[in-house]
């Protein structure tokens, strides 16, 4: 339809990638970041980085067959980066590590950039053996045990993702009045240029403006989308009288991170979100679709690092 063609223009790839523990450690909370720079690494492994001294990627001649520069450093200027880690269960990176547990991520790759899946599977291939900082500095290493490509590795996009719902849950989705979402990791929002740290100043407009703008952007800047885009202001005009619940015991979380230095130095910092349950009760059907792209897409502030991620727990009150 017309005025979904913005929502249905987004695709990615996402790769399912497994590693196992060589040596037994602890690691601390946010392993997405870490994880991150892991894959910021392999994808430096199988580029021909001329300037690996100064990483001066822009004045590089091989830029363009660089996956690391395409990927990590092209679209850095752009709201919205072409790439984020996703974590099935965050639990399987944090806390005591034995030898031969296997731990499991997500790497998606949006829009144009799906192409370098290829690029990301050498790499994990020749870069087999990785580290982690944990605490007390100690390191926890792994190797990597085997990659997954969803969907048979070609593109996923809102059509498949609905034609899941329709054939796993079999739910009428062309009258859609309740929906209730979980947040699998903290939802950092951003909204009139304050972080919204308080569950209940968080309502329907907001989530939807946040995932309108995400939406948005990912068509236009990495998927070719060129067409009308509806205005926030219109395309929320149908859900002016949606009602947004949140679960008792949401709250707004804040967690400890390392984030490693270019001096090689550890440096603590905070990243927090919202955590919990949430429902909203009104019409719901036109805005169901970027609901269920943002569920894939994850969405919010610091997406790259993990950091956005809810499911879709209930459609007209039929727990999925």
């Amino acid at each position: 339809m017309e005025e979904t063609a913005w929502i249905d223009s987004v695709y990615f790839i996402k790769l399912g990638i497994q590693y196992r523990a060589l040596t037994r450690g602890y690691l601390g909370h946010s392993p997405a970041r870490k994880l991150r720079a892991v894959m910021k690494g392999i994808l430096q492994s199988v580029s021909p980085c001329l300037n690996q001294k100064n990483m001066d990627c822009k004045a590089c001649s091989a830029k363009e067959e660089c996956c690391y520069f395409r990927i990590m450093v092209e679209d850095q200027h752009k709201d919205y980066l072409p790439y984020f880690i996703s974590l099935h269960d965050e639990q399987e990176w944090i806390g005591e590590i034995a030898p031969r547990t296997v731990h499991r991520f997500q790497y998606c790759l949006i829009g144009e950039k799906a192409r370098f899946a290829d690029y990301v599977a050498l790499g994990l291939q020749s870069k087999r053996w990785i580290s982690l900082d944990g605490v007390d500095r100690q390191k926890v290493r792994f190797e990597f045990a085997s990659i997954q490509e969803k969907n048979h590795g070609l593109p996923i996009n809102l059509e498949y993702m609905l034609d899941h719902y329709d054939r796993t849950y079999g739910i009428d989705l062309s009258e859609i009045d309740h929906v209730t979402l979980e947040f699998l990791s903290p939802f950092a929002c951003t909204y009139g240029n304050r972080t919204v740290t308080e569950p209940e100043r968080m309502n329907a407009n907001i989530f939807l403006e946040v995932l309108h703008r995400r939406i948005k952007g990912l068509a236009e800047s990495h998927c070719g989308f060129n067409g009308p885009i509806p205005k926030l202001d219109q395309w929320l005009l149908p859900g002016r009288d949606i009602e947004t619940t949140w679960q008792r015991h949401s709250r707004f979380v804040r967690r400890e991170a390392w984030k490693r230095l270019a001096n090689g130095r550890l440096e603590k910092e905070l990243i927090g979100g919202l955590d919990g349950k949430l429902s909203f009760k009104g019409n719901m059907t036109p805005f169901f679709p970027a609901i269920v792209l943002g569920e894939a897409l994850h969405i919010g502030n610091d997406t790259t690092q993990g950091l956005g991620r809810y499911r879709i727990l209930q459609i007209n009150h039929q727990a999925l």
